[in-house]
C-alpha cells in the first residue's frame, strides 16, 4: 500500500515559501499544489492552504479543487466561473481579477492541461460578452484596451454616433488572444478565426490577435484571406518584429504562388527589421532543395518585384506620418517622455527618422 506524506507536514512545507503577493506567488504555489495532486486528501490540502494562508491564489485553487469531481470519474472537471470580475466594487478590483483569470490560463496552457485552459477561456470571454452587451444597452458605452498609446491612435475602427469608446483597464483582448491560441493549437482554425475576430473589436491593433488570426487564416487553407489580412496587418504594424512578421507571412504567400524569387524579396525586406532563425528557415524552404535562386536581391531587383507584386518598401506610410507628427507635438510641447516614446518607434522600430 502507497504511503502518503501527512497533510500537516505538507501544508507546513508549502505556507513558509509564500509571500503574500500573489503575483509572485502563483507559480510556486501551483508548482508544489500541483506536486501532490495525486494525494488521496488533496482537496483537505488545498482547504488548509486556503486557511493557512488566506490570499486570493490559495483560495480559488481551493475552490478550483474542491469542486473538482472525485478522481475515476469520466466527467468534466468544473472551474470557478469569472462572474466576480463584472460585480467587483471597483475597476482596479475589475482588472485585477482580468489579470489573475489571464495568467490562470497562461499556467494551464503551458503546462498542457489544455483542456482546463480552454474551459477557462471560453468562460471569460463569455462573460466579457455579457457584460460588455449589458455596458452597450444600457450606456451606449463600447470597450477599447490598447497595450500601449500608439495603438490607440493607429485603431482604425469609426464607432457610430450613438455610443461612446471608453478606454479600460481590463485586458479584455488577452483573454480573446489565449482562447484563440488554444484552439489553433487544438487546429479548430474556424473557431479560432472567429474568437479572435471578436477580440479585434476591443483593440483592432493589437498584434498578438491580428497574427494569431492570421495563423488561423493559414490552418484554414485560405491563401487569398491570409494575404489579405497580412496586407491589412501592414496598416498598424510599427514594433520592427511585427513588420518583419509581416514580411515573413507575405513571402509565405508569394511561395505558395510559386513566385520564389518574390518571396525572398520579402525575406529580404523583412530582415532589415529582424533576423532570426524563422527567416533562415523560411530562405531554406524557398529553396526546397532545388537549384532555385536564394541569392539577397540588389535593390535594384527589390524595386522590380515590389512594383510587380505590390510588395511595401517600407511600413505603412500613414503609421510612419503619424509617429513623426506626434514626435514634432511632444517636442514642441516640452514634453520630453511622449517625445522619447515616438522618437523612439520612428527611429528603432520603423528604422527611420526622416521628414514627412
Amino acid at each position: 500500500m502507497e504511503r502518503y506524506e501527512n497533510v500537516e507536514l505538507i501544508v507546513r512545507k508549502i505556507v513558509p515559501t509564500l509571500t503574500g503577493d500573489a503575483d509572485k506567488d502563483e507559480d510556486s504555489f501551483y508548482a508544489m499544489a500541483n506536486k501532490y495532486a495525486n494525494h488521496p486528501r488533496y482537496g483537505v490540502i488545498c482547504a488548509r492552504l486556503a486557511k493557512e494562508y488566506a490570499g486570493l491564489v490559495a483560495s480559488r485553487i481551493a475552490s478550483e479543487q474542491l469542486c473538482a469531481p472525485a478522481r475515476g470519474k469520466s466527467s468534466r472537471q468544473r472551474f470557478p466561473r469569472a462572474d466576480s470580475y463584472i460585480s467587483s466594487s471597483s475597476p482596479e478590483m475589475e482588472a485585477a481579477q482580468m489579470k489573475y483569470e489571464i495568467k490562470h490560463i497562461g499556467l494551464l496552457f503551458a503546462q498542457n492541461k489544455i483542456d482546463w485552459a480552454l474551459h477557462m477561456a471560453s468562460n471569460l470571454v463569455e462573460q466579457i460578452e455579457k457584460y460588455e452587451e449589458f455596458l452597450l444597452k444600457e450606456k451606449k458605452l463600447r470597450s477599447r484596451f490598447y497595450n500601449e498609446l500608439f495603438e490607440e491612435i493607429l485603431d482604425p475602427s469609426q464607432p457610430d454616433s450613438e455610443t461612446i469608446v471608453q478606454t479600460v483597464d481590463r485586458p479584455i483582448p488577452r483573454v480573446y488572444y489565449l482562447c484563440g491560441s488554444i484552439l489553433n493549437h487544438q487546429k479548430r482554425f474556424d473557431e479560432a478565426k472567429i474568437v479572435l475576430e471578436r477580440g479585434l473589436k476591443f483593440n483592432p491593433a493589437d498584434s498578438d490577435l491580428l497574427f494569431e488570426q492570421i495563423e488561423a487564416v493559414r490552418g484554414m487553407g485560405d491563401l487569398e484571406l491570409f494575404e489579405e489580412l497580412t496586407r491589412k496587418a501592414f496598416s498598424v504594424a510599427f514594433r520592427a518584429r511585427d513588420i518583419a512578421r509581416c514580411y515573413r507571412n507575405l513571402g509565405d504567400c508569394c511561395g505558395a504562388k510559386r513566385r520564389f524569387r518574390a518571396a525572398v524579396v520579402c525575406c529580404s525586406l523583412g530582415a532589415r527589421y529582424e533576423t532570426n532563425s524563422e527567416t533562415e528557415a523560411q530562405i531554406a524552404k524557398i529553396a526546397g532543395g532545388t537549384a532555385r535562386n536564394t541569392a539577397p536581391p540588389d535593390e535594384g531587383e527589390i524595386a522590380r518585384y515590389a512594383e510587380k507584386y505590390g510588395i511595401p518598401l517600407v511600413p505603412n506610410e500613414r503609421v510612419v506620418k503619424l509617429a513623426a507628427v506626434y514626435a514634432q507635438y511632444h517636442a514642441e510641447k516640452k514634453q520630453s517622455e511622449e517625445e522619447k516614446y515616438f522618437t523612439d518607434i520612428l527611429e528603432n522600430e520603423l528604422k527611420t527618422s526622416g521628414p514627412f
